[in-house]
């Protein structure tokens, strides 16, 4: 019966584990169509969340810093934000009508480790920005593909968005992995396991 209880310990700890410590992608678009987060998130509008992995995130499409007349939209071309008005690129964020932004946050604090755009062309092009933290302005330099290496908590609000005259880039993906002290978590629920197997053994 022991060998039995540490079996199922071990089992426990490894299913929490990789489920607690697994580095998350939420993926927008792949270069041919709207597929993951983006087709969940894809011709919507006001907040909308969708799970991947231990992270679920609640985000929102802005113009001018109001959600009112701006969605989510995917295309074959990419992924970002319509708004309302001539003019604008439907499938990408740009400044056409004015800032177009994203704002998110997640259930569970992390590290937010890299993010995957397209289309930028110009310095500084494109902003994400940690309320209460650190600001990055992105340019062509590293070929869309950004590491960026920022803590954040539950609920910290986390926006990506246009920075510069004829911003225009879609958004593919970026990855997130949950904080250290997520531990607890695993240490608590082996304990109570480790109890309850105790007593059905006794």
């Amino acid at each position: 019966m022991k060998l039995t209880r540490k079996a199922l310990l071990i089992s426990l700890f490894l299913s929490l584990s990789s489920g607690i410590y697994a580095q998350t992608t939420f993926s927008f678009h792949d270069g041919a169509n709207a597929i993951g987060t983006g087709l969940v998130f894809d011709d919507e509008a006001g907040s909308i969340q969708d799970t991947q992995g231990s992270f679920t995130i609640t985000a929102e499409a802005f113009l001018n810093g109001s959600s009112t007349g701006s969605f989510f939209n995917g295309t074959t071309t990419a992924f970002g934000i319509n708004a309302d008005g001539s003019g604008d690129a439907t499938a990408e964020f740009d400044d056409d009508n004015g800032t177009e932004s994203m704002v998110f946050s997640f259930n569970i604090g992390g590290t937010f480790t890299s993010l995957d755009l397209v289309g930028i062309n110009n310095d500084d092009e494109a902003t994400l920005s940690f309320a209460g933290g650190g600001t990055y302005n992105l340019s062509d330099a590293t070929d869309d593909f950004y590491v960026i290496g920022e803590s954040f908590t539950s609920g910290q609000l986390i926006t990506l968005s246009t920075n510069a005259a004829g911003a225009n880039f879609g958004l593919e993906a970026f990855t997130v992995v949950p904080e250290p002290g997520s531990f607890a978590l695993i240490a608590g629920c082996l304990g109570m396991a480790s109890i309850m197997l105790k007593r059905r053994h006794d």
